[in-house]
């Protein structure tokens, strides 16, 4: 048994597609005939669950699958005919029999309930009455079809995320024990074929993507998956003052600063002082492995505008001559477990910057992507004029897409949107810097900047770092716990929006804090 973990700083992971599955929302226009049919029956439809603790027992049909490894107290879906037989023939009926392709089939075996796709032949929703549809959809985005290559597999571990397991136990996923061609890899030869290769693939970004979330996942017997994942996380013999930064597998966002400090981290400890060389590898405008909600000129604002300049403000040197395959992780986990170890975090600081006693910043974020996650603009405008009427020197940093748009009445700091030095320089003039949960943030975390940082838990749907689970599992810290490193002058105000309320009693309490360390010291 494997336990997965997305806090390796030797995960080599190759980059892939996303696989989300998504409540029925089908445009008939592009369905295929069994999607139309399913769609026009009626009948009942799956809607996302809410998080839950039971862990989810998926089974394919791999020829690793041993039943006796199976958790009966979870809930167990079987992927497919063969898998439930198997099941059946160990004296266990699933609770879910899961069925994705289109084919008719003549005998469904025994299940307590049936999960069918939009893609299931019409005539099985007819011999099983309770059966419940689902749509399948690529990365969000369409309808799924038959000659994508996505595999039952793969639409059965998005399916059990959907359902709201958090904890899910793979059994017989081997992408191998069947094919037409012979596959050495890992030092393993296996026998497979091109789905089942496809599957693999996708698999390592699809649960990477989960384990970033939160989400645990163990995976069971021997076979090509499971030797590949193994391999992952053993450390390559590459220089500790190498890395590469795999734009096909890690987003292009500040988590970038996260994933430096890692390997800033790493190398210190195997014995370099530096420079990191650094290479971004594999950046493909049309791959899906990006953040999904971002275009493609954003991924190369947010590549040259924010992580190009974070390598040089951390140390680093860019260095596309590098060769290598070890990829650190962009989590903070392995960064509070160093400190906890007593390990020197690296920090930001910007020569010849003095503090202004008076000076409030003010970030906004005002994406036109995940809108959810904005800025409250309007109470921020509140907060910065009772600020100002009490002497205060506020500045609003805009978010990049609106560097040159005013704010009436108050001072703006364009340069600081566009320019990541310009904005480290700003924060760390600041008496304050005071942000909803935002990527600038990193600029304060990994410095000895003053800030209140707002982070909302549980409110803000599909977004892993939102959520306390995220931070339980990525970060080993629970809310409102802070992250070790941080002074008396540097709050994150947990599981708060940042209403007026919010962030006048913040701002008071941040007062009382700070003002008693700097009495202290």
């Amino acid at each position: 048994m494997i336990e997965m973990t997305c806090h390796s700083s030797k995960q080599a992971i190759p980059a892939t597609v996303n696989q989300l599955i998504m409540p029925p929302k089908v445009d008939a226009a592009r369905a295929i005939r069994n999607v139309n049919k399913n769609m026009q029956n009626g009948g009942r439809a799956l809607n996302k669950q809410p998080e839950n603790d039971q862990v989810a027992v998926l089974v394919c049909g791999g020829p690793s699958f041993n039943p006796a490894e199976v958790d009966r107290g979870g809930k167990v879906y079987a992927v497919g005919k063969i898998a439930c037989t198997k099941l059946n023939a160990a004296g266990i009926e699933p609770d879910y029999l899961v069925m994705f392709g289109a084919k008719h089939q003549s005998l469904v075996p025994k299940a307590k309930g049936y999960l069918f796709s939009n893609q299931t032949d019409p005539r099985l929703f007819k011999r099983c009455k309770d059966a419940i549809l689902f749509h399948a959809h690529v990365d969000g985005h369409g309808a799924t079809k038959p000659d994508e290559g996505i595999s039952a597999g793969i639409i059965g571990l998005a399916l059990v995320h959907l359902m709201g397991h958090r904890k899910i136990d793979l059994h017989g996923f081997d992408s191998s024990g069947e094919g037409d061609c012979l596959l050495t890899s890992c030092g393993q030869t296996f026998r497979t074929h091109y789905a089942l290769i496809h599957q693999l693939r996708k698999f390592l970004t699809l649960s990477q993507r989960y384990l970033d979330r939160g989400v645990k996942i163990r995976l069971f017997g021997e076979g090509m998956t499971q030797a590949t994942v193994r391999a992952a996380y053993v450390d390559p013999l590459d220089p500790p003052d190498i890395a590469q930064y795999d734009m096909g597998c890690n987003p292009s966002s500040y988590d970038f600063f996260c994933w430096m400090i890692n390997a800033t981290i790493y190398m210190r400890q195997h014995g370099h002082e530096g420079p990191l060389r650094v290479r971004f590898a594999n950046f493909d405008p049309d791959s899906p492995r990006e953040i999904d909600v971002m275009t493609v000129g954003q991924r190369k604002q947010m590549l040259d505008g924010v992580m190009r300049p974070a390598l040089k403000l951390l140390g680093g040197v860019e260095d596309d001559s590098i060769e290598g395959v070890r990829l650190h992780s962009h989590s903070y986990g392995p960064i509070v477990r160093a400190y906890q170890e007593g390990v020197s975090i690296p920090k930001i600081e910007m020569p010849g910057v003095e503090q202004d006693p008076k000076l409030l910043t003010i970030t906004l974020r005002e994406a036109p992507y995940d809108q959810v996650r904005n800025s409250n603009v309007a109470d921020w405008i509140q907060f910065g004029n009772n600020r100002r009427e009490e002497g205060w020197r506020v500045v609003f940093v805009r978010d990049t897409a609106k560097a040159d748009e005013p704010i009436d009445g108050f001072e703006t700091a364009p340069d600081a949107s566009r320019d990541l030095f310009a904005r480290a320089r700003l924060y760390q003039s600041a008496y304050c810097n005071l942000m909803l949960s935002n990527g600038p943030a990193s600029l304060c975390i990994f410095s000895d900047n003053p800030f209140i940082f707002f982070v909302p838990l549980d409110v803000i749907p599909d977004y892993g770092p939102a959520t306390t689970s995220w931070w339980q599992a990525t970060a080993f810290i629970t809310p409102p716990e802070q992250l070790p490193w941080l002074t008396d002058g540097q709050w994150i105000e947990w599981g708060k929006m940042d209403s007026l309320h919010n962030i006048e009693s913040s701002w008071l309490a941040w007062k009382a804090r700070y003002k008693l360390e700097q009495w202290v010291a």
